[in-house]
């Protein structure tokens, strides 16, 4: 009995022990900082103000009771992934801010152009659908923020669609804002992307900067990060008071004359090979003109001849991100979705779907197979992967096709849209 009471008492020191050595979940509440701390944060996110010409514009026209547009492009995070209700998000804080320090009347719009697992690429093929539409005129909007730092690791054009969207907006007349968020390893590519913010001389704010002095304090990531990728509601809030605080530096600034005011003359930072991108569905296809004389010559859909109805829907609005897709089912025939295009980039949006029965399918550019895209991964959520399948100097008129690839012919794979230029 003696030895049972012992054996018993060594096995519960050694649990005590376990268990006391355990690592416990910190959580949201073990973070305290102080307005003083917290307004250093906001402070250190401002990279640059840049030149402040046309937000000084914006601020001038939303003071005269002018109509005034604060569009957001970006991946999950603008999209407001994480913040609950979506109306929390740092997108939609921000413009309430504005409108309520700034506006005289009701005169300032709101764009959500967030979508999750957008890198910059499919932003530009979508900017039209997206923002410019939403905007009296079809216009680029008075400001607008870009947030891809974090959705653009390895993405197609290698910066070539991020400059294509900052010169794009900036034609129009829009104030560019770039803004760089942040993982929760500390991962985001504004080292990347801060030296084409200097070359335009833009504003920029970085969330990673702003995070820097607090990032490695007990609790800070359970409060600032909902999962590994997207804020909380504090993170989405803290984002908006770091946008509110480069308005109101820039507002007290001295104005100073727009240093790209035609920005046509400015030689690309790297390329404008991608500035103005088309997106093309199977609705823009019967909006628009095809033939010999029109950039669209011919779409034959082939087996790819139903629409995909698990395409996503946007947090902010319920709406399908795209519609109007061509998806081959696995009953369809085994004829290829073909495109005849006159352009010198072409661009191939396909979904990424964890169904099994989700298969691969070929890419051929002129009768050459260029790439086999896998339409299946178990971590997929319906959302979109892009091919660049076409990129050349000069224009000229090319067929593209997408079909089953061999062995895959019983499966189903579908193709959001596409973007030429």
């Amino acid at each position: 009995m003696k030895r049972i009471r012992l054996f018993c008492f060594g096995v519960l020191a050694c649990m005590l022990i376990v268990m006391g050595s355990a690592p416990h979940k910190v959580s949201a509440a073990a973070f305290k900082i102080g307005d003083w701390e917290y307004q250093r944060m906001v402070s250190d996110s401002l990279v640059s103000t840049g030149n402040n010409a046309r937000l000084k514009k914006a601020l001038q026209k939303v003071r005269e009771g002018k109509e005034v547009t604060i569009a957001y492009l970006g991946g999950s995070i603008t999209e407001g992934v994480g913040a609950s209700p979506n109306e929390k998000c740092y997108a939609e804080l921000s413009w309430k801010k504005f409108t309520k320090k700034y506006a005289t009347l009701d005169n300032v719009s709101f764009v959500n152009a967030g979508m999750s697992g957008t890198p910059s690429p499919l932003g530009a093929i979508r900017y039209h659908r997206d923002v410019e539409s939403k905007i009296n005129g079809g216009k680029g909007p008075d400001i607008l923020f870009l947030e891809f730092a974090v959705n653009d690791k390895e993405e197609c054009t290698q910066g070539g669609a991020y400059e294509g969207l900052i010169r794009r907006a900036m034609k129009s007349g829009s104030a560019v804002v770039l803004i760089f968020s942040v993982f929760r390893d500390n991962f985001n590519l504004q080292d990347t992307y801060i030296p084409y913010g200097k070359y335009y001389d833009l504003p920029m704010i970085s969330i990673k900067d702003g995070v820097k002095s607090q990032f490695d304090q007990p609790g800070f990531s359970e409060w600032f990060f909902h999962d590994y990728w997207h804020p909380t509601n504090a993170g989405h809030a803290f984002m908006a008071d770091c946008i509110a605080n480069l308005l109101e530096k820039v507002d007290w600034q001295m104005p100073q004359k727009d240093s790209m005011e035609d920005v046509s003359k400015v030689k690309p930072y790297k390329t404008d090979a991608f500035e103005t991108l088309k997106m093309l569905t199977t609705h823009s296809i019967k909006k628009s003109n095809t033939g010999k004389n029109h950039e669209i010559k011919r779409v034959s859909a082939g087996g790819f001849k139903t629409k995909d109805k698990r395409t996503g829907i946007f947090h902010f609005d319920g709406k399908a991100k795209f519609p109007y897709s061509w998806k081959h089912k696995r009953k369809n025939s085994n004829k290829p979705l073909k495109i005849k295009v006159y352009c010198n980039k072409f661009l191939v949006v396909y979904k990424l779907s964890k169904n099994s029965h989700t298969g691969k399918a070929d890419i051929v550019v002129d009768g050459k197979k260029i790439k086999t895209v896998n339409g299946y991964n178990r971590d997929g959520w319906n959302n979109a992967r892009i091919v660049l399948a076409i990129n050349e100097q000069s224009k000229k008129v090319h067929t593209i096709e997408i079909r089953m690839a061999k062995g895959n012919r019983k499966k189903e794979f579908t193709v959001l849209a596409m973007g030429y230029h």
